[in-house]
């Protein structure tokens, strides 16, 4: 049992002291605002931009069916006040309005499952492709961090805008510049364009 106790003070005292090693050893570190850089980031812009036009054409195609479904329901409407109304109507002629009714009620179902499968698909396909672009782009402003960290000699590049960090001084915070360099193509295609 001693051996054991031994043996785990040693490892806590070895533990212990590669983490002073670790602190006492002078870090670069910098910050970037991931937050404020994919808002200013002219791709981040455009797929914001894409994404809202996506979503309204969606939506319209939702109010489309929806308005189907009202149609639908109006006619149900009008069937069963020409049936509570009239108590004079024949029997075939009440054995046709219930068939209009049942055949406008199986519509109607049809509709909400279409509307509820479409809205579905729809959110899927939007959160799939929202997703892969936020991937993609974050791939490439972390190659930009990544050059100008080695640029700048930095040992460490956290994100300012996450939980983790409480303080940077200005000095180290690379925001401004990821998006300075993150958005050089498309300056330099506005200023090409303008020569």
């Amino acid at each position: 049992m001693n051996q054991l106790i031994k043996r785990i003070g040693l490892s806590v005292v070895i533990t212990s002291a590669s983490i002073l090693n670790i602190i006492a050893e002078p870090y670069t570190i910098y910050a970037v605002n991931m937050a404020e850089v994919y808002d200013n980031f002219y791709k981040g812009k455009e797929a914001r931009s894409s994404f809202e036009i996506l979503t309204k054409q969606v939506q319209d195609e939702i109010e489309k069916m929806m308005q189907e479904g009202r149609n639908i329901i109006e006619r149900i409407q009008s069937a069963q006040k020409k049936l509570d109304g009239s108590a004079a109507l024949d029997e075939q002629t009440k054995e046709k309005i219930l068939a209009e009714l049942n055949a406008e009620g199986e519509n109607l179902r049809k509709k909400e499952i279409e509307i509820h499968q479409f809205r579905q698909d729809k959110d899927d396909s939007l959160s799939q492709k929202r997703q892969a672009v936020l991937s993609e782009h974050f791939k490439e402003l972390n190659a930009h961090i990544a050059n100008l960290a080695k640029q700048k000699g930095a040992d460490f590049v956290l994100n300012s805008a996450g939980m983790g960090v409480l303080y940077t001084k200005p000095e180290y915070d690379l925001t401004k510049e990821v998006i300075e360099i993150a958005n050089k193509p498309i300056s330099q295609q506005i200023s090409g364009a303008r020569k």
